[in-house]
């Protein structure tokens, strides 16, 4: 699965739109309801969602999410960033939210990558919040506030539990520096065209465990050690011995 960075998703999004038809409202109806499938799938009925949009596609996003939940019956609220009072509802709704009996989720849709400077006044108010909610943050595409392709904060950046990267996983993502803010990432499938994917002149690629379970054979019901193959160890340096032994003790417990 290649990685790209938010200049060539946004060739992508155009080619698919100009040499296949696929529209920006077609693109945003997918992302939205394969992130609101994703979110009812992974969290029970009991948990509540709180949905933040911003004012870009990454908000649109969100609002399609935050309708196709409530379509599958789950409690959903919705704060749109841009108007002040719902802003400062959701401030004010996260600070006060210790009650851990009764979860609930917020989709952080404020920002995508379209962000390019850091994050101001009174906005930032809700990147704090998002920051330090003692309940799970799931950010659309990215973290709000996280650079797309350097993975490193603007300035301030959403703390999320999971991100869920729409089409591609974006150069950022996949830094070890953002992995902190970024949690466990998931990448859904928005249908694009795989022979425009195959021309992004990207050589990064993210393995999976789909792209590596292919190589394993299934494992018998019946098998022992002398079935599963032999591993010889070759490496370290006189004093140098502990990295090869521990990949021997690793290998033996495996």
């Amino acid at each position: 699965m290649k990685i790209v960075t938010a200049a060539q998703m946004r060739e992508l999004d155009r080619r698919a739109q100009r040499e296949r038809g696929i529209s920006e409202q077609t693109l945003i109806a997918r992302a939205g309801r394969s992130a609101a499938e994703w979110a009812a799938a992974q969290y029970p009925p009991s948990v509540r969602f709180l949905v933040l949009a911003g004012k870009g596609n990454n908000g649109a996003d969100a609002l399609v999410a935050g309708r196709h939940l409530a379509k599958l019956g789950r409690r959903v609220r919705l704060f749109r960033a841009w108007r002040t009072a719902e802003a400062d509802a959701f401030v004010e709704r996260i600070r006060q939210a210790g009650d851990t009996q009764h979860p609930f989720v917020v989709l952080d849709g404020l920002w995508g990558t379209g962000l390019n400077r850091p994050v101001e006044n009174p906005l930032r108010a809700l990147v704090d919040v998002l920051r330090d909610s003692p309940h799970a943050v799931v950010s659309l595409d990215l973290p709000s506030g996280l650079h797309p392709d350097t993975g490193r904060p603007f300035d301030l950046a959403a703390r999320a539990r999971h991100t869920l990267a729409f089409g591609l996983p974006k150069l950022g993502v996949v830094q070890e520096h953002a992995a902190d803010d970024v949690g466990e990432l998931h990448v859904l499938d928005l249908g694009f065209p795989e022979d425009l994917i195959a021309e992004i002149p990207s050589e990064l690629d993210l393995l999976t465990a789909a792209n590596i379970a292919p190589f394993f054979a299934a494992r018998k019901r019946r098998a022992h050690k002398g079935d599963l193959g032999r591993v010889v160890v070759i490496g370290g340096a006189v004093g140098m011995a502990g990295a090869p032994a521990l990949a021997a003790r690793a290998a033996l417990r495996a």
